[in-house]
């Protein structure tokens, strides 16, 4: 009698399984994730420049954490339209046009060669954690989609305030 329950359970762990497996995010294989191990290197560099943390500063202020599913877990769609309502990035740099630390980054940053400027500016725009999906699993270490485009909003809002500020110059 109890065979018919270890079937059912079984095959309702098969298709969790199925489930699972297609959630999986697919690997490109290395060949087809293009650009070279050298351009990694040389934009790994930047990863500690004070722009970049700068901007994950200001990111991690502004937006939450991502650690489970629960709407008080994470960056939500409703979090991501109020964070765009009030046009967070936007008021963000404003205040840093004001702000003498920025601004003495932003001449330190000018003083850089054009090559090195255009690869910071370009680190800068892509910084941002990858969603859950992309990391295969739920962690802090992601972001949701939406908290993933409230990071990438702001890094381009920061971005652009340096690439505005360095044509003044």
């Amino acid at each position: 009698m109890k065979t018919p329950h270890v079937v059912s359970v079984v095959v309702m762990l098969l298709c969790l399984a199925d489930v699972c497996q297609a959630q999986r995010p697919r690997r490109r294989p290395a060949a087809s994730q293009g650009g070279s191990r050298a351009a990694t290197v040389s934009t790994s560099q930047y990863a500690q420049h004070p722009l970049i943390k700068l901007i994950i500063r200001e990111q991690r202020t502004y937006i939450r954490d991502s650690w489970g599913q629960l709407d008080y877990q994470c960056f939500t769609s409703d979090d991501l339209a109020r964070f765009k309502s009030v046009n967070v990035p936007r008021q963000v740099t404003e205040r840093l046009k004001t702000d003498a630390e920025f601004l003495s980054l932003v001449r330190e940053i000018g003083q850089l060669s054009s090559g090195a400027r255009s690869q910071l500016l370009s680190r800068a725009y892509r910084t941002y954690r990858p969603t859950w999906r992309q990391l295969g699993r739920i962690s802090r270490a992601g972001q949701t989609v939406a908290g993933q485009q409230a990071e990438r909003l702001m890094a381009k809002a920061i971005a652009d305030l340096v690439g505005e500020l360095l044509r003044k110059q």
